[in-house]
């Protein structure tokens, strides 16, 4: 009996799956999978392998360990005698500043090239390798010598490339370069310009870590202290290979974790519910010939998952093409090396498992109920399930407090939303009924199909949702941390500070610095030395010689009461605050101190805890530290000799201070990418419902036009249906993105801005018109088909 029945079911299968219903269901499901596989594929391929991390920090070595001891320009490297098989020494430094290009930082690295420790990291692009002290390779074409530290001369006798750092500048020179490096002043000009030795080997661990550990004991460090130092940060290449390596999935959970898990599975549940509602219709005709609804409906269930199949395995299959064909683009613009190319058979067996259950689930809950009975059936069920969803949303308060929390939160209020989204459109519908003829024409059309649209409506509002919530969260995100960015000080000032916190700025180096400058008259502060801060102040405060200076350090001002109380003793804050200040000028004994509010361009209250006046606090014996010699009214052009103050006198540019706001944050190219696949995946499941409701219309519009109807009076129509849909689901997408950007901000306020990213809203309106379009497409081209077939 069961063969009798195979082959029939077989033959209906095979008649189902040749129509052009099963070919568009393949179509949008390969286009879902080939989003979602590639954007995986492409944020992985961004990302290093573990094997590469290894080869880019330890080359062929087995370890790597840092020698705790930090070595000025001429000191000797430290030699350890190792029993290894293979040993190396690297002498890196990552703040040298080329005298040419002052505002670039150079990574230093000295090795023995010859031997080339870390071969695919370091590649030779012309010239040759350094050989002799004092000769260097660099990244960059600068001429065939270059000066560090001020006016050390490097002859320059090749071209390198760092591979995991393609855009930055590399020195690459040759051993004994940094011992050779004798400088004048060296302790006065550049006391904080340091290198670090790191050794690698290959043999016995331990052996090499008891080897360092007597060297380091030589340079004044316990040979047990040391050893725990450099076995925390210890290099092991098996430790590199034995760690999993983050998916892009994990690493990006609201733009590619939650697509990859939901998103097939509601496209499925489209697609399930497109195909129930054709096979309803294709029934009729295979009754009239013999063939059971049995029989129908099983070959309906095997054509679909057939065609679903079909689709995702042919989008997976382009994906891995399109990953390959652009690797060559993506290498092209990265920093570093891309990962090998890997197929993601973890993502590609989640898109395909979770198209197949959706698309049983849209076949199951469409095709063996009648849709009023389901619209009756699924409300309940629903609405409980938004019920849970809104708990579980108030249970995330007080609030989210990192990136996964504000990533479950976001979703949870937009599943509430999502569930919901049927009963809005049942309203809109009864809402115009009354509204034109075109208009009563069309929801009376489109009212009894609302168990359909509801199946439908639901996982399209939940997916744009995501989209423009994953810009909304992560634009937010940055705003809110660049809004927090400052310039160390205000415009108009340049500081020259000390580096040593116990001496003043020496002299040598502020004559020559307002000679080349033209800046004269500064003013003097002082940190003031405090052992112990209340909680909640940003920095020290700072000591002023008088009232005068203080106001040019403000630039504004002081009011009587302001001055008279500085002159008491009291303490200048920049914000309110309740009641006395307890400070700590020695360890263990605290003074309370009157405060008095004043207000301080941003850029000072950002970096300093308040002002004090010296002579009024002289009686708490404060220690005068980090001294600042400020210049305040700093010209546009003496800002620029200012910026190139530090290359012109050759000093460590940690000395001179100017208005420069730091790098703003940005998003990398990895998660761009993922934004754009899910933009293009919910701009798909929009074309995919509005087309199949426009297609479904069919026989209805096809009578209205055998009548006589005019085709433009049957577009208004159509065009009422399709933007009802569609307006719901973007509506309620944009509701969704403020309403969740907004519940985000009030949690967490540091983290995020209260206006949504206008882009993420862009992206809403821009996948609900592709929608509406295509719709409206599909339903006038279907009008103007003279098909009849029912296949």
């Amino acid at each position: 009996m069961t063969m009798v029945f195979a082959r029939p079911l077989g033959l209906v299968s095979a008649l189902m799956m040749r129509s052009a219903l099963m070919r568009r269901i393949g179509v949008a499901m390969a286009l879902v999978a080939a989003a979602l596989v590639l954007a995986s594929s492409v944020v992985g391929s961004l990302s290093l392998a573990n094997s590469q991390a290894a080869e880019r920090d330890l080359g062929e070595f087995e370890f790597g360990a840092q020698l705790p001891v930090a070595l000025t320009p001429g000191s000797a490297i430290p030699r350890v005698d190792m029993t290894a098989t293979a040993s190396a020494v690297l002498v890196s430094s990552g703040d040298l500043r080329v005298t040419e290009q002052p505002q670039t930082r150079a990574a230093f690295i000295e090795t023995n090239w010859q031997a080339n420790p870390l071969p695919l990291r370091y590649q030779l692009v012309s010239g040759r390798w350094p050989r002799s002290a004092g000769e260097v390779a660099t990244s960059a074409p600068v001429g065939a010598s270059v000066h560090v530290l001020g006016d050390v001369a490097v002859q320059v006798v090749g071209e390198v490339v760092d591979r995991y750092d393609r855009h930055g500048f590399t020195i690459a020179a040759a051993p004994g370069t940094w011992s050779s490096w004798h400088v004048a002043d060296l302790s006065t000009r550049f006391p904080n310009t340091l290198a670090t030795a790191t050794y690698l080997w290959i043999g016995d661990r331990d052996a090499g870590l008891d080897a360092l550990a007597l060297v380091a004991a030589k340079h004044g460090m316990s040979a047990a202290s040391a050893r725990g130092q450099m076995s925390g940060l210890l290099l092991e290449r098996d430790q590199y290979l034995a760690t999993d390596k983050a998916t892009a999935a994990k690493r990006f959970p609201l733009v590619l974790g939650l697509p990859v898990a939901i998103v097939p599975l509601l496209a499925g549940v489209i697609c399930g519910g497109l195909a129930a509602r054709w096979s309803r219709r294709v029934a009729k005709q295979l009754q009239q010939i013999g063939v059971p609804d049995r029989l129908t409906v099983s070959a309906r269930m095997l054509a679909t998952l057939a065609a679903t199949s079909a689709g995702v395995l042919t989008g997976c299959v382009v994906a891995a093409g399109a990953g390959l064909a652009v690797r060559p683009a993506l290498d092209a613009a990265a920093n570093q090396p891309l990962a090998p190319f890997a197929i993601g058979w973890g993502d590609m067996i989640l898109v395909l498992a979770g198209s197949l259950v959706g698309t049983s689930i849209g076949m199951l809950s469409s095709g063996l109920v009648k849709v009023a009975k389901a619209v009756r059936f699924g409300a309940r069920p629903r609405r409980v399930a938004a019920g849970i969803a809104a708990l579980s949303l108030v249970s995330q308060f007080p609030g989210p407090d990192d990136g996964i929390a504000m990533t479950v939160t976001y979703s949870l209020f937009a599943m509430t939303v999502a569930l919901l989204s049927p009963d809005v459109l049942t309203l809109l519908i009864e809402s115009t009924k009354r509204r034109g003829m075109a208009t009563q024409l069309g929801a009376a059309m489109l009212n009894p199909r609302q168990g359909f649209v509801a199946a439908l409506l639901a996982p399209l509002t939940l997916v744009i949702s995501l989209s423009g919530g994953a810009i909304a969260i992560t634009a937010g995100s940055l705003a809110a941390a660049n809004a927090q960015l400052t310039a160390s000080i205000p415009p108009g000032f340049a500081v020259l500070r000390t580096l040593d916190a116990s001496k003043p700025v020496p002299s040598s180096i502020r004559s020559r610095f307002e000679e080349v400058t033209g800046l004269s008259n500064p003013i003097v502060s002082w940190g003031a030395g405090i052992e112990d801060l209340p909680r909640g102040f940003d920095g020290e405060p700072r000591l002023f010689s008088s009232l005068a200076d203080i106001e040019r350090w403000l630039g504004h001002p002081l009011t009587t009461q302001q001055a008279t109380a500085l002159e008491s003793g009291a303490l200048g804050l920049f914000a309110p605050a309740e009641g006395k200040v307890a400070i700590s000028p020695v360890e263990g004994r605290w003074v309370d101190l009157e405060p008095v509010q004043i207000d301080a361009p941003k850029e000072w209250a950002a970096n300093y805890g308040g002002i004090l006046l010296e002579p009024a606090v002289s009686r708490l014996r404060l220690k005068k530290v980090n001294e600042e010699i400020i210049y305040s009214s700093v010209s546009a052009d003496q800002q620029i000799s200012v910026a190139d103050a530090a290359a012109r006198l050759g000093i460590e540019p940690g000395y001179i201070v100017f208005n420069k706001l730091p790098v703003p944050y940005s998003l990398p190219d990895s998660f761009r990418w993922a934004l754009a696949a899910l933009c293009v995946v919910a701009a798909g499941l929009m074309v995919i419902l509005v087309t199949g409701q426009a297609r479904a219309m069919r026989p209805q519009l096809g009578a209205l036009k055998a009548i006589g109807v005019p085709q433009s009076w049957i577009a208004q129509v159509l065009g009422f249906q399709v933007a009802l849909v569609c307006l719901t689901s973007g509506v309620l997408a944009g509701g969704v993105v403020v309403g969740g950007n907004l519940i985000l901000w009030a949690a967490t306020p540091d983290a995020l801005v209260p206006r949504p990213d206008p882009l993420s809203l862009v992206v809403v309106a821009a996948v609900t018109v592709v929608g509406a379009l295509a719709g409206m497409g599909s339903g006038l081209m279907t009008l103007r088909s003279s098909e009849r077939s029912v296949f």
